[in-house]
């Protein structure tokens, strides 16, 4: 029996070698061996050898490049989950910023809203105290005309009556029965004595009335004195007050202005931070995309255990482990969805879709490195026994 030649294109075509290749090669070297140990045969076999080494090298060759390049992708990952973490984190405090910052400037513009209103108060009151005052200087100007007037009826009067005591030679009372000659008929001493009550009591009328005008001018004079006092230190204090109000609505101004620059530095620094995370994003692409073309060109020795393990297998197990801070996060999601949602779910959910998937790519891509560097131990053993 001599071992049956293996073709060029079954060379090419075959790459990788199964269990089955193994133990199918191992029994036709042993029954060469048997048969003929130096026939024509012992070259192919030669070949067959080389072959393997090669392959064998290729594959160690292949599998230390995939594992530097799991180590570093993973790196890459662990890297831009921080950074993505990071970024979410600084996206959410640029966002509680911002929501203070026009809570602060609503209370500023209720502020100066109030102080404003603050201001037009103290400006009407000045506004009612000048209109009084100029009432009360109009009032006091009427008075001082009328005692004017009431000064020179007086003087009148007052000339009229020293007049008729005069006629009546300085002797004249009301309760008189001595009357002068001229004067004894009856109806002229009663128009007489009507006369001189009438002017009697006009004169004191008017001294009573002269008496309370120049009362009300003295009083008058002192309410305007003194309101004139209250309005100049109420417009002291109110321009004061007014001027306080001022300089405290520029300084609102001046941090409302400030504000504003910040959250609009902080919108850049936000949209920068988006921008990087979109260019690690897309590095994350290409190396998913590297770690795809690996696959297919190891499709040939994946078997359906390796997908199905690759299904099966926990977080823990594509992760490699747990961190800390991602069991952190999904405690807090799990404890935010009130059990509702299982501990595996909060874990996907957590990692996301996109991610999960690479990690299951990079685990079934293991898997199969693992099997191929164990055939690759068995064919080394079988050489060695030979």
């Amino acid at each position: 029996m001599s071992l049956p030649p293996i073709n060029s294109a079954r060379k090419q075509k075959q790459t990788f070698i199964t269990h089955t290749n193994v133990q199918n090669l191992k029994y036709q070297l042993a029954l060469q061996e048997l048969e003929d140990p130096s026939g024509a045969h012992n070259t192919e076999l030669e070949e067959q050898e080389q072959h393997l080494i090669e392959i064998t090298d290729a594959l160690k060759r292949a599998q230390a490049d995939f594992e530097a390049r799991t180590a570093k992708l993973e790196a890459r990952e662990r890297a831009l989950e921080a950074r993505r973490q990071a970024l979410f984190r600084q996206k959410a405090d640029v966002d509680l910023y911002a929501f203070r910052s026009k809570e602060k400037q609503s209370r500023n513009l209720k502020v100066i809203a109030k102080r404003y209103s603050d201001m037009s108060l103290a400006l009407q009151e000045i506004s009612s105290l000048t209109d009084a005052i100029s009432g009360a200087a109009a009032l006091l100007s009427i008075l001082i005309e009328r005692n004017k007037a009431y000064g020179e009826y007086g003087t009148f009067v007052t000339r009229v009556y020293k007049r008729l005591l005069t006629d009546n030679d300085g002797t004249y009372t009301p309760e008189s029965t001595n009357f002068p000659p001229q004067a004894q008929r009856n109806d002229d001493i009663r128009a007489l004595t009507n006369c001189m009550d009438y002017v009697l009591g006009v004169y004191s009328r008017l001294v009573k009335e002269e008496s309370t005008s120049l009362e009300l001018e003295q009083t008058l004079s002192t309410t305007y004195d003194n309101a004139t006092r209250s309005f100049a230190d109420a417009k002291t204090a109110h321009m004061a007050t007014v001027a306080g109000l001022e300089q405290q609505v520029a300084s609102l101004e001046m941090e409302i202005d400030a504000l504003t620059l910040k959250q609009e530095s902080l919108r850049t620094d936000n949209e920068l931070f988006l921008f990087k995370l979109h260019a690690h994003t897309q590095e994350i692409s290409g190396v998913q995309g590297a770690v795809k073309n690996l696959l297919e060109r190891i499709a040939a020795v994946v078997e359906e255990r390796h997908n199905f393990l690759t299904e099966r297998a926990s977080i823990s197990d594509l992760l490699g482990g747990v961190s800390p801070a991602l069991q952190e996060q999904v405690e807090k999601y799990y404890m935010e969805a009130k059990g509702l949602v299982n501990k595996d779910e909060c874990f996907k959910r957590v990692l996301g879709s996109g991610l999960l998937a690479r990690l299951r790519d990079i685990y079934c891509l293991g898997l199969a490195l693992e099997d191929a560097d164990e055939l690759v131990r068995i064919v080394a053993e079988g050489f060695g026994d030979r």
